[in-house]
């Protein structure tokens, strides 16, 4: 669906980390969870942490965001998103640029 909305005219929308496939994360356990919102409707509303974990760069630890503990745990799908790349992602990077020089 991504790469469909690339080839549309206009303004291209995309959310936090969805050009490299990134996906939601949502915590396990209450433990986990971050999000004062997902820490009073636990287990019903796990809060928006899924939706906040770190940038995902490369392939190393902690996704290469930080050589620190994230406050928010990187999902250990990382790994296949980064290298190599998988075929939706090298098809978002390919169509990004077309778009940037079009009149809305």
């Amino acid at each position: 669906m991504a790469a469909f909305y690339l080839t549309l005219r206009g303004t291209v929308v995309m959310y936090y980390g969805e050009e490299i496939g990134m996906e939601n994360n949502d915590p396990k356990s209450k433990e986990d969870v971050q999000d004062p919102i997902g820490k009073l409707g636990w287990p019903l509303e796990k809060g928006r942490d899924g939706e906040r974990t770190p940038m995902q760069w490369n392939d190393s630890a902690n996704a290469g965001f930080s050589k620190a503990k994230p406050w928010l745990r990187v999902p250990p799908s990382y790994k296949a998103h980064m290298s190599p790349p998988n075929k939706k992602t090298a098809i978002r990077i390919e169509l990004l640029p077309t778009t940037a020089g079009d009149a809305a």
